[in-house]
């Protein structure tokens, strides 16, 4: 059975700024796969640089992957029309790092998380 999210191969490339030479780049994230079913819980962990929000952006495509592919429901994010990946990202969220940030400390974390 395919997974809610289907993360295939995705890569992550920056491209080079100041000293480095022209094609180079740093690779933030590489060759990363997982599944994510629908009704579980998924959590990323890793400590600070490793690329977690990279990660994180390249699956919603908030800033797009070099390779690699992303379904979402089935449907694959890079070969959407703009308006429609804007429409599955209304289903998507990211908690980010910092939660005092991304919760409301007054909303139990089940009710936040609904």
């Amino acid at each position: 059975m395919a997974g809610l999210i289907e993360v295939r191969g995705l890569s992550k490339r920056h491209r080079a700024r100041g000293l480095h030479r022209p094609g180079t780049g740093v690779l933030a994230v590489d060759r990363v796969s997982f599944s994510i079913e629908r009704g579980s819980v998924f959590g990323l962990v890793g400590e600070s640089g490793c690329g977690k929000t990279t990660l994180a952006r390249a699956v919603l495509h908030l800033d797009p992957p070099t390779s690699g592919d992303v379904l979402y429901d089935g449907a694959a994010l890079s070969e959407l029309p703009r308006r429609a990946l804007r429409e599955q990202r209304r289903r998507m969220q990211i908690v980010f790092q910092d939660p005092n940030g991304a919760l409301d400390p007054k909303m139990r974390i089940s009710d936040s998380m609904a």
